[in-house]
C-alpha cells in the first residue's frame, strides 16, 4: 500500500468527516444548552448552500464573502427557530414534531424558490488539484478540510476563552444554577442558535461547492450530524471533530471498498458497537466541553 494509496483514502474522509463535524458541533451545543433536538438542523445547512448560491450570482464577491454573507442570513433564520421553540421548552413530543414540520415546510420553500434542480456554486477552484506524493488531491477537499477545522477551533475557543462561552457552558451544565450566578439561560438561546445555524450554514456553502446543492440535501447531513454527536459525545465540540474525522476516513474507505449504499449502512454498524462499548461516546460530557 503505497502513500498515494494512502492519501487518496484519508484526505477525502477527512473532507467529509469536516462536514459532518460542522454539521454535529451546531446540534450538539443547541442541544446541550437549549435541550432541543433540532430535527430541522440540515434546513439551516441547505439554506447556507442556497444563500451563497443567490449571493454568487447576484453580486460579484468571493466565496469566501458569499458564505460569511449567508452565513449571517441563516443566523437570522436560527433566531426566527428559536423564537418558534420558546414556545415548546420542556415538552419534548411537541419540539420533535416542530423540527419535522419546519423540514417538510423549508423544503417546498426551497423548492418553490430554487425549484428542484440541481444548482452549482462557482468558486473558482472547482475541479482543480495538487499532486501529492504521486496523489491527486482535490483543492475543495483541502478547502472544506482546512475550513471545517478553523471554524471547530474557533467555536472551541469561543465557549473556552471569552466571557459569553463560559456563560454558555454554565448554562449547558446547569441551567438552575447558572441562574443562581446571574445568568438568564433564555438570553443565552438565541445566541446558541445564531452561532449554531451560522455553522451549518458555512457547512452547506462548502458541500454546495464541492457537490452541487439541492432542496433535500439537508436530510442525510443531519442524519450523519446526529450519528457523529452520539459517537463524539453529547455536549463535546472535540468529540464531534475527531468523531466526524475518524467517521469520514471510515466511510471514504468503505466506499472505495464496497461502492453502493453501505456507507450509511456502515455507520449506524460503527454507531451501535462504540454505544455497546461507551454508551456516553468517545468523549462524553454532560455541558458543552
Amino acid at each position: 500500500m503505497d502513500i498515494s494509496f494512502i492519501l487518496t483514502l484519508i484526505i477525502p474522509g477527512l473532507a467529509i468527516g469536516g462536514i459532518y463535524a460542522l454539521v454535529a458541533a451546531g446540534i450538539t451545543l443547541i442541544f446541550s444548552v437549549m435541550k432541543v433536538p433540532n430535527f430541522a438542523h440540515g434546513e439551516l445547512y441547505m439554506l447556507g448552500a442556497y444563500v451563497t448560491f443567490t449571493i454568487l450570482s447576484f453580486v460579484q464577491v468571493g466565496f469566501a464573502l458569499a458564505a460569511l454573507g449567508a452565513a449571517f442570513v441563516v443566523g437570522c433564520v436560527g433566531l426566527f427557530f428559536e423564537r418558534l421553540f420558546r414556545r415548546f421548552y420542556g415538552d419534548m413530543d411537541a419540539l420533535i414534531f416542530l423540527g419535522i414540520g419546519l423540514i417538510y415546510l423549508i423544503d417546498n420553500v426551497a423548492t418553490f424558490v430554487w425549484t428542484s434542480q440541481t444548482r452549482n456554486i462557482n468558486t473558482g477552484f472547482q475541479g482543480t488539484s495538487v499532486g501529492v506524493s504521486g496523489a491527486t488531491i482535490g483543492v475543495d477537499e483541502l478547502v472544506i478540510l482546512s475550513s471545517s477545522v478553523a471554524i471547530t477551533a474557533c467555536l472551541y475557543l469561543f465557549v473556552h476563552k471569552t466571557r459569553i462561552g463560559k456563560m454558555i457552558r454554565a448554562t449547558s451544565e446547569d441551567s438552575e444554577v447558572a441562574q443562581l450566578m446571574g445568568i438568564n439561560p433564555r438570553l443565552m438561546y438565541p445566541i446558541v442558535m445564531f452561532i449554531a445555524a451560522m455553522i451549518a450554514s458555512f457547512a452547506g456553502s462548502l458541500v454546495g461547492a464541492r457537490n452541487g446543492l439541492y432542496p433535500t440535501m439537508g436530510g442525510l447531513s443531519v442524519v450523519q450530524g446526529f450519528i457523529v454527536v452520539t459517537l463524539g459525545g453529547l455536549g463535546s465540540i472535540i468529540g464531534a471533530l475527531c468523531a466526524g474525522l475518524l467517521l469520514g476516513i471510515a466511510e471514504n474507505a468503505v466506499a472505495i471498498f464496497f461502492p453502493g449504499g453501505v456507507r450509511i449502512i456502515f455507520s449506524m454498524m460503527v454507531l451501535i458497537v462504540v454505544l455497546m462499548i461507551r454508551p456516553n461516546g468517545l468523549f462524553g460530557q454532560r455541558e458543552v466541553t
